[in-house]
Parts: structure tokens; C-alpha cells; sequence
């Protein structure tokens, strides 16, 4: 009986050992005033036992911090895409790589509405930024053109009414 209580105690150990292992860490915070000035996102990645990317979290927050909710996504679910942020049925922007950049990491391209046509979704114009998913030693990094980044912000564009129509520009910090 207690060599199969040790028994059960070590397969239940060995089973979660992935989990005791993983870890968190913010890839971008993301803020818009497309979004609302008093929320914002963070973009982190979870790591598996030997370092690759195991699960992408898009987690969103209030003005004072507090996580409002999170979704989470498998690694390669990248090579789908995956909508950080939607409006209307449109996806407004939206991260695309391949199974590798998942994984591993590697160019990654954040693909966004640049203006939306009110009478024809098909018609609306997007644009594509080209990105990087890197890892530097133990910490995964996204970048542009080399150039580490820790912080988005989306401007909107607004037509002659005020009505936020999509993205104008995007600043990196």
C-alpha cells in the first residue's frame, strides 16, 4: 500500500512538472483611444519546460490595473491569427506568423484596419506592420527593425463626423 501511495504521489508529480515550470512574461502593453483611454492590454507569453512558447495570454485591464479578463492561446494558433482587438465584426488588428514564430519565435506581421469602408466591409483598407518575436537569453522580446518594443499605441483615425473609422498611426516606445 505505501509503494503505491508513493507510486501515485510521483506520477502525479511528474504529470504537473510542465506546469511547475512555466513562465509568464509580457511580450507589449498595448493602448489605444480606439479602445477606450481607460483600458489597455498586455500581450505575454508562456513558456514551456524547455523555454519555447507554450501559450499566448492577451490579458485586459482597467485604468487602476486590475485585470478585467484573459484569453489564452495555444502557440501555434499565431498561424491563424490572433485578433487583439475587434469592433463591429471587423477584426481591427490582428497578429499572423508562422508555426515556427510560435514556437520559437520569428517575424510575426500585425496586420490592422486603416480605414473602414461603412458600406462595404471588403472595401476597407488595412495595412501590415512587420514585426519580431525574439528571445535574448531567458526573456522573449518583440521588435521592429531591430528596435526592442515595450509599448504600442494605436491613434484612430475618425471621419468628418467624429466616428472612429480605424487606425491613423501607431506609435512604439
Amino acid at each position: 500500500m505505501r509503494k503505491l501511495c508513493k507510486f501515485f504521489i510521483c506520477t502525479v508529480l511528474f504529470l504537473s512538472i510542465d506546469k511547475l515550470f512555466a513562465y509568464e512574461q509580457s511580450l507589449v502593453t498595448i493602448t489605444s483611444d480606439v479602445f477606450g483611454k481607460d483600458e489597455f492590454m498586455e500581450l505575454l507569453v508562456e513558456e514551456g519546460s524547455h523555454g519555447e512558447i507554450q501559450t499566448i495570454h492577451k490579458d485586459y485591464y482597467d485604468k487602476d490595473g486590475v485585470r478585467l479578463y484573459r484569453d489564452s492561446y495555444s502557440a501555434d494558433s499565431i498561424e491563424e491569427g490572433i485578433s487583439l482587438y475587434k469592433s463591429d465584426d471587423r477584426d481591427v488588428i490582428t497578429i499572423i506568423g508562422n508555426r515556427e514564430t510560435g514556437v520559437e519565435g520569428g517575424p510575426v506581421d500585425m496586420d490592422y484596419l486603416l480605414k473602414a469602408n461603412i458600406f462595404d466591409k471588403q472595401k476597407d483598407e488595412r495595412e501590415v506592420e512587420e514585426l519580431e518575436i525574439e528571445k535574448t537569453g531567458s526573456h522573449w522580446n518583440l521588435k521592429k527593425r531591430d528596435r526592442a518594443i515595450a509599448k504600442m499605441h494605436f491613434l484612430p483615425r475618425k471621419n468628418i463626423m467624429g466616428m472612429t473609422i480605424g487606425i491613423k498611426d501607431i506609435e512604439y516606445k
